[in-house]
Formats: structure tokens, sequence, C-alpha cells
């Protein structure tokens, strides 16, 4: 939640992203539906599992029906990898203005530091060769990710911000001493 006194850029279900009285850019997507989607599925998965291991055991079921938990699991396992991947590029970020400092954190965990200069681009994720009109904006009501390249093959994800959004977020973000891409 943004403080008294604190300007909000964007705010939807995906985030928000503030700039903080001090100058701080604070921009919150944590990806938080997402982790409670597949903890029910995988839960689900795991429950099944569990009663058709119990009924195979005591030999209710043929064996053979062991095959269907054992492809759900693995279905789950591999869902829940795409998404830990994915939340890795989420979280909170703070552009520290008078630090020069971005700071990525989950909760009260600090995931990674980087300084300003280590900051390649900070830029709107669109897709190869795409135009606004094939992205289905006709009127600025296209979502798009803000991104920031870190280096090392690592890209994080801000948040995402309407087309007429984007201007407002990259400005902010500029005025705080960062390089960024239009």
């Amino acid at each position: 939640m943004p403080a008294s006194g604190d300007e909000v850029l964007v705010e939807n279900a995906d985030g928000t992203i503030v700039r903080r009285d001090d100058g701080a850019i604070v921009c919150a997507c944590e990806g938080r539906d997402l982790q409670l989607a597949m903890r029910a599925v995988s839960t689900f998965a795991f429950v099944v599992a569990s009663v058709v291991s119990a009924l195979v055991l005591t030999k209710m079921i043929p064996a053979l029906l062991m095959t269907i938990p054992i492809v759900w699991l693995t279905v789950a396992g591999v869902a829940f990898e795409l998404a830990r991947r994915r939340r890795r590029r989420l979280g909170v970020f703070v552009f520290d203005a008078s630090s020069l400092v971005l700071t990525q954190s989950h909760g009260r965990k600090v995931i990674g530091s980087w300084k300003f200069e280590a900051i390649r681009l900070v830029t709107v994720e669109r897709g190869e060769g795409t135009t606004d009109t094939e992205l289905g904006d006709v009127d600025g009501h296209a979502r798009r990710w803000i991104i920031v390249d870190v280096g090392a093959e690592r890209t994080l994800r801000l948040g995402r911000v309407l087309a007429w959004e984007q201007r407002k977020v990259l400005g902010a973000v500029e005025e705080v001493g960062v390089r960024v891409g239009r």
C-alpha cells in the first residue's frame, strides 16, 4: 500500500508501481495468484497420488492405474518448476535514487541487488517485430511488461502496464538515473 504523499504511477491486478516521497520507485509485481494456483494444483495431484497409491497397495485397484497419478505428479512438477522460474523474475523492486541501487525482494527476503550502472536497459517487452495493432493495441489498452535487463542473461519483470502508462513509468525510472529504452 502506498503511503500518503506517494505518487501511484500504475495500479492494476498485476501489481503497483509507486514513486515514494524520497524519490525511490517501488514496483510490486509478485505473482501471488500464480503461486496460489500452483500450490492448489500440486496439492490436488499429491492427494490424488496418495489415494491411488493407498488403493494400489491394498490391492483394491490394479497396479496399472498407478500410472495416472505418476503422470499427474510429473505434470505438476514441471508446472511448478516453470512457475518457480517465472517467479524468479518477479517480486518487489526498489529503484533507490539515493544509493543508486535496484533491489529485488520476495517478502522480507532480498533476492538480489544491482548498481544502476550494471543495469543494461529498462524497456518494454513487446515481441520481435510486432506492431501495436498486432498486439491488439488500437487505443492504448494493450498490456506490456516493463523489463529490466541486469545482465548475465537475466531479466526482471517490474510489472504490466497499459501502453499509455508505460511512458509515465519509464520516465520516472529515467529520472532516478537508470538508462531507459523506448
